[in-house]
């Protein structure tokens, strides 16, 4: 169990959980990972079915308290650079439309939430349960 560590900015607290974007040293957006989503489609091939892996989807909280996927981020803040703070690491980030971009924040997301929530889903069901 990880332990929950404050963050502290305009008054405002926020836990360590939490993906900061800033520019210019100014804090634009937070957002905090839910979930962690593998995600599988069914693949005929040579008359048998079997389950490909499709795409990694991040479930976030926005700052409403609203789930959405990551991709929100796109619409949120313009293209641009910014630097992306996940727990005690920075990172320059280039935010640009498509799926490149993204697919990149996912990594980084992966690999410093350790012990974020995965699941593998196929048509909205959690593969595995229990």
């Amino acid at each position: 169990m990880s332990h929950v560590f404050v963050y502290k900015s305009d008054t405002v607290l926020y836990k360590t959980m939490s993906i900061i974007f800033r520019k210019d040293g100014v804090e634009l957006l937070l957002v905090r990972p839910l979930e962690f989503r593998r995600v599988y489609t069914m693949d005929t091939e040579d008359g048998v079915n079997r389950m490909k892996y499709s795409h990694s989807d991040v479930i976030v909280e926005i700052e409403n308290g609203n789930r959405a996927m990551l991709e929100i981020i796109q619409g949120l803040l313009p293209e641009g650079s910014y630097i992306v703070r996940c727990r005690e690491t920075a990172f320059d980030f280039t935010l640009c439309t498509g799926k490149k971009s993204m697919s990149h924040l996912k990594r980084l997301i992966f690999m410093t939430f350790p012990d974020l929530t995965t699941k593998d889903m196929y048509c909205g069901t959690d593969l595995i349960v229990g």
